[in-house]
């Protein structure tokens, strides 16, 4: 009985480690990736993270150059406004623009 109690702990503690990142943590990684496509592409890629979107249109409008990503995470939008500064990583410009 011991050792089904340990497996099943086991499982558990495996299965509670499969969760996607929170807010937190995303704009954490946000400085990791210098391309914002690449970025978008592992957002895509999260559990729980549905519609992505990219808008361009605000990427030559200013400078250094800013795009916003909206994305759903567990049912609540949020939206990150990023700057791609060239040869250099992402920045999350105001992080609460959420």
């Amino acid at each position: 009985m011991k050792k089904i109690t340990i497996i099943v702990a086991i499982i558990m503690l495996f299965l509670g480690c499969a969760h996607s990142p929170n807010t937190i943590q995303i704009k954490e990684r946000i400085h990791e990736y210098d391309d914002v496509d690449a970025f978008v592409t592992w957002l895509e890629e999260l559990p729980d993270i549905k519609d992505v979107n990219v808008n361009k249109k605000l990427f030559l409008t200013s400078y250094p150059p800013k795009v916003i990503v909206t994305y759903f995470q567990n049912g609540v939008r949020h939206t990150l406004l990023l700057a791609v500064e060239p040869d250099n990583k992402l920045r999350l410009v105001n992080p609460k623009y959420e």
